[in-house]
């Protein structure tokens, strides 16, 4: 497998004339970091009401202009909506949308995580793992891909999605049906919505690219990767496994057998790594 980096994200804004100085993106960081705790606080306080919180800070934060726009458009259809504000931008509030389904919604009083304990849908997963690894320029045949392949493939081949019971040929295809059988998980990781946000700050506050599976720092992904993974599974179990060799993959079962596999990041710098372990650690603490 391989490895392309991409460049990492940043907060444009989207007023004209205003000028881009180093002054201005330090201060917003210096806000946003100083903020970020409070707002995951206030998010998780919404979220015990109902509000669809991690849906809304996954899709990012807006300018509270354009914040205002999303929030009249759902409170059109009947949704409740809140906004957390986390930083400023020449003068504007950025902040977090979050919304509360309509109460006459049949799904309202049902917890998240019950319906996940039925047997996960490999068409639902495809589905997702096709959203989270698409882009304008670039989509994933996924018709070709099981015909040639036997499973689905991101374009820089660093991430891949592999059906229980897929019949490819390659070697990916034979570790994830053979590893199982020849070693024990490195780790078991619960997949719930707090250790996904943790991970999110972990990128987003703390500019950690990177997550290390091991305390030497040798077993690691891109954390965006990483991202992908458990936005696909979602809630449940997961079980990691790392391929022998340095420039194998890591791959990542569900509780129904699915796999992923993600292609490790060589040689990361000590102060891009975020730890697993350390990360695991505060989301039970945070149960």
């Amino acid at each position: 497998m391989s490895y392309k980096p991409s460049p990492r994200q940043t907060y444009k804004q989207r007023r004209k004339h205003t000028p881009f100085t180093s002054a201005a993106h330090y201060s917003f960081r210096q806000d946003w970091e100083t903020n970020f705790d409070r707002a995951v606080a206030q998010a998780e306080a919404l979220k015990a009401q109902g509000y669809l919180v991690e849906e809304g800070i996954q899709k990012g934060a807006l300018t509270e202009s354009q914040a205002r726009q999303v929030a009249r458009r759902l409170k059109e259809a009947g949704f409740d909506v809140q906004l957390i504000p986390v930083a400023s931008w020449a003068g504007e509030k950025v902040v977090f949308v979050v919304c509360r389904p309509p109460k006459e919604g049949a799904t309202m009083p049902q917890p998240r995580a019950p319906p996940k304990k039925k047997a996960s849908d490999v068409k639902t997963l495809m589905k997702k793992f096709v959203q989270a690894n698409s882009t304008d320029s670039e989509s994933i045949d996924v018709d070709k891909q099981l015909r040639e392949k036997g499973y689905l493939y991101d374009s820089h081949y660093t991430v891949a999605f592999l059906p229980r019971g897929q019949q490819g040929t390659d070697a990916l295809a034979q570790w994830v049906r053979d590893i199982p059988l020849k070693q024990p998980p490195i780790i078991e990781l619960d997949n719930t919505p707090t250790f996904r946000m943790l991970v999110r700050a972990s990128k987003v506050k703390d500019r950690k690219t990177v997550i290390a599976f091991d305390s030497a720092n040798k077993l690691t992904i891109r954390t965006e990767n990483f991202q992908k993974v458990l936005r696909v599974f979602d809630d449940g179990r997961i079980r990691v496994y790392a391929v022998p060799g340095d420039d194998k993959p890591l791959i990542f079962y569900n509780d129904d057998g699915h796999a992923i596999a993600v292609a490790r990041y060589m040689e990361a710098p000590t102060w891009d790594i975020a730890s697993l372990t350390e990360l695991l650690s505060k989301a039970q603490t945070k149960k």
